[in-house]
């Protein structure tokens, strides 16, 4: 069953590539928010890095599970 969710094709790809495009997306928006926190562009930084680290740590959670999944099921 998980096997057919993570290659459910959305817009032509498996759902699995778009999980990890997310993943990575996620991961460079993570690592530019205490630059622009610190140019001042945005305040508040800390908490908001704190919130996209989590959410970028389950993506990749959840990613890596699928992966291993499919390779091993």
């Amino acid at each position: 069953m998980l096997n057919e969710i993570a290659y459910y094709p959305i817009l032509g790809k498996p759902m699995i590539v778009w999980g990890g495009l997310t993943t990575i997306i996620l991961l460079l928006i993570t690592l530019t928010i205490p630059y622009l926190g610190k140019k001042g562009i945005i305040k508040n930084y800390y908490k908001i890095h704190i919130v996209f680290a989590i959410v970028t740590a389950i993506m990749g959670f959840g990613h890596a599970l699928l992966g291993i999944i499919i390779n091993f099921l």
